[in-house]
């Protein structure tokens, strides 16, 4: 299973993805980041990414902290994404990617990362920039965001993991039991 949400900024996608996160954390295995604004005084002053399995930050981008690489007016400290990356549990329920965007796709080891998980069987739920919809077309199931249909988005994605972990825990179930096959006779 591979979902991608989209859409303009401040449609709520990293939302979305967060409130997944918030949801099934205690209840499936999840790793991944998420891309949270850094504000002040009501105002962006960069990016720091919030890795979910230790739910520790790291300073991506910022208008404050100089580094080498500068992208649409932030300084990138593309080691922060590269040391989550690195760190990244694949064996999990669900990788949930805040998000496959044009500052992470900077990174030739994010976008090798990126490339390996859409061509795993890794269940993905990912936010799209919306220039790079092309790159995930035929991976998956592909979502287009916005304030009118965020929550009934939300909703269907929910019902689709909430599929997974009934999945899992069903699987879970037959392990080291006597099942029943599905033609109901017993070999």
């Amino acid at each position: 299973m591979k979902i991608f949400v989209s859409g303009f900024p401040a449609s709520g996608k990293t939302t979305l993805l967060k409130n997944i996160f918030e949801e099934f954390e205690n209840k499936i295995k999840i790793d991944g980041f998420l891309t949270l604004e850094i504000r002040k005084n009501n105002i962006r002053e960069g990016f720091k990414i919030f890795w979910l399995k230790n739910k520790q930050e790291f300073i991506f981008a910022s208008k404050n902290i100089k580094t080498s690489i500068c992208y649409a007016g932030y300084y990138l400290d593309l080691n922060a994404l590269e040391n989550v990356i690195d760190k990244i549990d694949l064996n999990v329920q669900l990788l949930i990617i805040d998000e496959i965007g044009k500052m992470e796709m900077l990174s030739k080891k994010f976008e090798n990362f990126i490339k390996k998980v859409l061509n795993s069987e890794i269940n993905l739920l990912a936010s799209v920039h919306r220039s790079l919809i092309n790159l995930v077309k035929g991976y998956g199931e592909i979502f287009w965001i916005n304030k009118e249909n965020r929550n009934m988005i939300y909703e269907k994605i929910k019902n689709k993991i909430k599929d997974l972990s009934s999945d899992e825990a069903d699987n879970r179930k037959v392990v080291g039991s006597n099942p029943t096959p599905p033609n109901g006779r017993v070999a």
